[in-house]
């Protein structure tokens, strides 16, 4: 009787010193590839490194930029006319792209009313080739297919007396500042009827181009873009304005 209760003792203490390596139950499987989850080679460290690092380097650089930006047009000063440009966009630079080698593409709507122009497209091209003698590193071609030109000049008989001016510019521009698309749209009278001579309406298409570069209203009756210029005359701020506009990046530059 001894010998068998001997005998039981040895065989429970022999499972209970069993190694707990022993594979053990169908069910002990998915813990031990959840137990080795852990142990399993990580993913190189640079990849995780890269992520942090890079993720706040294009609002960084952004921010940069645009401060660098304000301090010239701030440095500027009364130089430019960048104020009433900044005003009205929320502080956005509007300009069109950088292409080298790519111009802007400019058509003539040739209706009706252009031909009574009398040669009012030459006004426009001369209109053009003032503003590009500038160091704007932009340049136009002029094409005779309107649907697919950037920028579209057309004519009407005279804008009403509510509105007093002989000319009007509207621009399509993206969201971070580029302009994508223009047009310009000349009268042939003035708002009261009378005819606008070649002086005339070289002047207005030279207010009208300066707002399809991307300019705004200047306060001063000796800048072309005075809302009632007197002549077609590019001043001395105009140019600095538009050179300046041409050498910063589009976007805001409004203060983070």
């Amino acid at each position: 009787m001894g010998a068998v209760v001997l005998l039981v003792v040895l065989i429970v203490v022999g499972r209970l010193n069993r190694p707990v390596t022993e594979p053990a139950l169908p069910a002990a499987v998915g813990a031990e590839t959840t137990a080795a989850a852990p142990v399993r080679p990580a993913p190189p460290a640079m990849a995780p490194a890269q992520a942090v690092v890079s993720a706040p380097e294009t609002p960084a650089m952004d921010l940069l930029v645009r401060l660098e930006a304000r301090r010239r047009v701030e440095r500027a000063g009364t130089a430019v006319y960048l104020d009433s440009l900044l005003a009205e966009t929320d502080s956005v630079l509007r300009r069109w792209p950088e292409r080298p080698g790519q111009p802007v593409t400019v058509a003539f709507a040739r209706d009706s009313l252009f031909e009574l122009t009398d040669g009012g497209d030459a006004a426009v091209r001369d209109a053009f080739a003032l503003w590009l003698t500038l160091a704007l590193g932009t340049q136009v071609l002029f094409v005779d297919d309107t649907t697919g030109a950037e920028i579209v000049v057309g004519w009407r008989d005279r804008f009403d007396e509510s509105e007093p001016h002989t000319g009007l510019a509207n621009l399509e521009v993206a969201s971070d500042g580029t302009i994508q698309h223009g047009r310009i749209t000349l009268a042939l009278h003035d708002p009261k009827g009378k005819r606008l001579d070649r002086q005339a309406t070289l002047t207005t298409a030279v207010h009208e181009v300066g707002h399809i570069l991307g300019l705004a209203h200047s306060a001063n009756p000796g800048d072309i873009m005075f809302p009632s210029p007197r002549s077609p005359v590019l001043s001395e701020r105009d140019r600095r304005t538009a050179e300046l506009i041409y050498s910063l990046p589009p976007g805001s530059v409004k203060e983070q």
